[in-house]
């Protein structure tokens, strides 16, 4: 019962890391595709008006 409860604890902790890695990339992800929407937006609204 002792080696299977830590088997347990350590599965769930790997687990619970990778989730929170997958959250914290896609956040990086959705963040950075904001800034490039956001970056690509305002050269396409300031090409036309410039030179």
């Amino acid at each position: 019962m002792i080696f299977r409860s830590a088997w347990f604890m350590v599965i769930f902790v790997v687990v619970v890391m990778i989730v929170a890695i997958l959250l914290l990339g896609f956040l990086i992800f959705t963040v950075l595709q904001q800034f490039v929407a956001r970056h690509k937006n305002v050269d396409d609204e300031s090409g036309p008006h410039g030179p």
